[in-house]
């Protein structure tokens, strides 16, 4: 067999050059053990600082570079590649469609807890005396330190613990006179955790031990019960000198210490008990029949299940992704919110056991590690995740179920700017697995594809067991005023709150606005709060007494005057989920009360504490944002109150409409999930709104048939896509000027390159949030019936002029489809 001999590879760092892969020399002590998608240390840039990379080709020649000017790999870091050949083929598609590096592309393929870093250290090497006399105090101080350390030691260890301002310069200076040495130490963070455990050895007799050694019969006597035991459960037990007893143990081979180890299992606290399959209705067993026919073809079919709320789409993927694995296959199951994943987890591995495994951002960095290996080694074969599990390394995909396919929260906000559907679009051509979307209220481009034939439609237009949807009542909030009803609750839904309780059923109530007054004003002359950083109002926090940006995160006390004209009129206007709790705590005393949204849920395992005890009937009436809006499953829940449909309809947004048509039809089907029946009251002041009236009959093709109207008209998708140009920097005029010259540069290219029908380009414009975290905001809107021109067109400006702008302090990003233009 002949080994290639050089390696091109992707560098893991931001790197703004030109290159993005870079050739390097394959040693000979590493010929046949580089490969296509192995993790290797480089040395990189004009310092040789190491840096891991990633081999994502091979070559025998170098015709196109200068020999001289070529490196060698330094190491091969792992023993299995990281990156498997979907992966690399993977990132370049990303690369490509979301005009990011391929190193951003790659990076979304691995983990954070798996990074590695290097950090420069200095090593002694000798120093003749009379040498050492012509230095100056300070060199002086940083040989005599080194000299006392007697081993190697970071220039950041040097810099803290000796406290000179200009390390730098006398380090260079003594490597110049031959007294020290540079080199890179590299570490990886985060490793598998290892524990030590106790146990007895085969031949241990007590007799060996003194009548005296009191502590270390105790611990022979502990041993003798429960085998094995980590030297931390021992010192619980036992006390702080477990230690010394232990030592003397050992010495005389009565007891062994060994480390193992430990999984960081994120299931904790998670209960489960073995699940069967449920047998299908009709409608499932007709969808469940027509994918699994589809499974062990080798072909990649793509459905979409628009399925009511609790018309049993779960049940689907658990039956489907049975077939799966009996083929198998592997699986992944993408979900749009964590607080959905503890549920379900639970219904996964209540059907699966220990084959599911799950990625999310609320995982510790150790709790990652742990997962991604298994995931890595097979030892599991149905993930489970938010939108970053869509990069999980199976090479057997058989299937990706994506639930609630219509949230936003599937399109990446920070670069690479992806969106996860379109990923696993792509992803299933290249393994021919087959793609499920499931929705009860499909995102239009979704159900428009389905139409076309581009996906098969799937529909599960009744819920399980004979249940009815929730009747659902729309209370015109206008009339409540002249009524002389203030209050945030209308009378109809204030009596149906009582009545609930005094039957002990669970009401929730949503609002998708967080905080406790979602602006402070003064009555007098008309100020209003507003973010330094950013061009939003603050919202006020109760709790807390403080104002709030929920972009930023910047704080300032609340004012008990007016900060413009001094008077004592500030007032605190609008409503968020804060005080909701406040006012439905004073309306309804004995009532036990919950919040969930972004503030009660930060903490670990928040989420899961608040539905357990929902689900336990711990708590009556559970207040919460969005996140409470899909996929809860509580069959005690028999009222849902929506305390203003208005929130999301005015929006400077193409989507407004559609998002308030899901978040209304999402919230109403938690209502009547069991076998009571469900009521919903929605509380507006746009009863007549088209979404509302839609979402208030649970007629998905009603709202769909009158909005696809609107899309076509202004050509919006899915009739044509969207590009969005953010411009942003701290200098307003520098932004203005900028924006102008890409809008030029945009009109010069695409007028050259393409046809005039397929490009409209709107702006510049001031975005709609004009200043977010200090930075100044225009955009460019460009609407295209080309997108791989159009993409080209784009990357060759980018290439071109957005690095010249960033030396201004500017900064250009560039958002395909994005889920919202604000």
């Amino acid at each position: 067999m002949s080994f290639k001999k050089y390696a091109d590879i992707v560098i893991g760092l931001k790197y703004t050059g030109n290159s993005e892969v870079f050739c390097y020399a394959i040693p000979d002590q590493l010929i046949g053990k580089v490969s296509e998608g192995v993790r290797v240390l480089v040395p990189f840039g004009m310092g040789n600082k190491v840096y891991e990379g990633y081999v994502i080709g091979m070559r025998d020649n170098i015709d196109d570079i200068n020999i001289k000017e070529v490196k060698e790999i330094i190491s091969v870091t792992d023993e299995m590649p990281l990156l498997l050949p979907f992966s690399i083929k993977l990132a370049k598609w990303i690369s490509k469609k979301y005009l990011c590096s391929l190193n951003e592309a790659i990076m979304l393929m691995l983990p954070s807890c798996i990074k590695i870093k290097s950090d420069k250290h200095v090593k002694f090497l000798s120093i003749d005396k009379n040498k050492f006399d012509k230095f100056n105090e300070q060199d002086k101080g940083v040989i005599k330190y080194l000299i006392k350390k007697k081993e190697p030691v970071s220039i950041k260890t040097i810099t803290r613990e000796t406290g000179f301002k200009d390390i730098d310069r006398i380090l260079y200076k003594l490597k110049e006179e031959g007294i020290i040495d540079f080199f890179y130490k590299t570490f990886q963070k985060t490793k598998n955790k290892y524990i030590e455990v106790v146990e007895l050895t085969d031949d241990a007799c007590e007799q060996d031990i003194s009548s005296r050694a009191n502590v270390q019969r105790r611990i022979f006597d502990i041993l003798k019960k429960h085998k094995m035991l980590s030297k931390r459960q021992l010192r619980e037990i036992v006390g702080s000198s477990v230690y010394s007893s232990l030592n003397s143990m050992i010495k005389k081979g009565l007891v062994n210490v060994e480390k193992v180890n430990v999984e960081r299992d994120p299931f904790l606290g998670i209960s489960y008990e073995r699940d069967l399959p449920k047998r299908p209705t009709c409608q499932q067993k007709h969808i469940i029949d027509g994918i699994a026919s589809q499974l062990d073809k080798g072909r990649c079919n793509k459905y979409l299940i628009h399925g009511v709320t609790g018309s049993g789409k779960t049940e689907i993927y658990l039956q489907t992704i049975q077939q799966a694995i009996n083929n198998n296959k592997q699986v992944i199951v993408l979900v749009p919110e964590i607080s959905l994943t503890p549920q379900m987890i639970t219904q996964f591995r209540s059907r699966f056991g220990d084959i599911v495994g799950v990625i999310h951002s609320a995982l510790s960095e150790g709790e990652k590690y742990d997962q991604w290996e298994k995931i890595r080694t097979g030892e599991v074969s149905i993930v489970i995740g938010a939108r970053s599990a869509i990069f999980v390394p199976f090479d057997k995909l058989g299937m990706i179920i994506i639930d609630e396919e219509h949230e936003n929260t599937y399109k990446s906000s920070t670069n690479p700017r992806y969106d996860a559907i379109e990923v696993a679009e792509k992803r299933a051509e290249m393994q021919n697995a087959v793609l499920v979307l499931g929705s009860a209220t499909p995102s239009l481009e979704s159900y428009y594809k389905s139409l076309k034939g581009e996906y098969t439609l799937f529909k599960l237009d009744k819920r399980i067991n004979g249940r009815s949807m929730p009747h659902v009542d729309v209370v015109d909030m206008r009339e409540e005023l002249k009524a002389g009803n203030r209050s945030i609750f209308s009378s109809k839904l204030y009596y149906n709150i009582q009545d609930r309780l005094e039957r002990k059923e669970q009401v929730i109530l949503f609002l998708n606005r967080r905080g406790y007054s979602t602006f402070v004003s003064c009555r007098k002359c008309g100020y209003v709060m507003k973010c330094k950083n950013c061009e939003i109002t603050l919202t006020y926090h109760n709790d807390t007494r403080k104002v709030e940006c929920h972009y930023c995160g910047y704080t300032a006390n609340s004012p008990r005057v007016c900060p413009q004209c001094k008077s004592n009129y500030i007032k605190y206007f609008g409503i968020g989920t804060q005080k909701v709790e406040e006012f439905t705590a004073n309306a309804f005393k004995d009532a036990r009360i919950a919040r969930m949204d972004v503030d009660t849920t930060r903490g670990k395992g928040a989420h899961n504490k608040i539905l357990s005890k929902f689900r336990r009937g711990e708590i009556d009436i559970l207040i919460g944002t969005q996140m409470i809006s899909k996929g809860l499953d509580f069959p005690n829940v028999t009222l849902v109150g929506v305390i203003a449909a208005d929130v999301s309809i005015n929006l400077p947004d193409f989507r407004s409409a559609e998002r308030t048509f899901q978040l209304i039809t999402q919230v109403a089907g938690r209502a009547g999930r069991g076998f009571k029946k469900g009521e919903v009251i929605v509380q507006t002041y746009q009863p007549d709104h088209y979404s509302l009236k839609a979402a208030t009959d649970h007629d998905y093709e009603k709202f769909y048939s009158q909005e696809i109207v609107y899309r076509e008209a202004f050509k919006y998708p899915p009739f044509m896509e969207i590009i969005n140009i953010i411009v942003r920097g701290k200098d307003e005029r520098c932004v203005i000027d900028v924006i102008q010259e890409v809008y030029k540069i945009l009109n010069s290219f695409f007028k050259y390159l393409t046809g005039k029908d397929d490009i409209i380009i709107l702006g510049p414009s001031v975005a709609p949030i004009p200043k977010i975290k200090g930075m100044y905001r225009w955009q460019i809107l460009i609407k295209t019936n080309d997108i791989n021109n159009s993409l080209e067109v784009l990357r060759k400006i980018s290439d071109k002029y957005f690095n010249y702008y960033k030396k201004k302090g500017v900064f250009i990003n560039i958002d395909i489809n994005p889920q919202n233009i604000m």
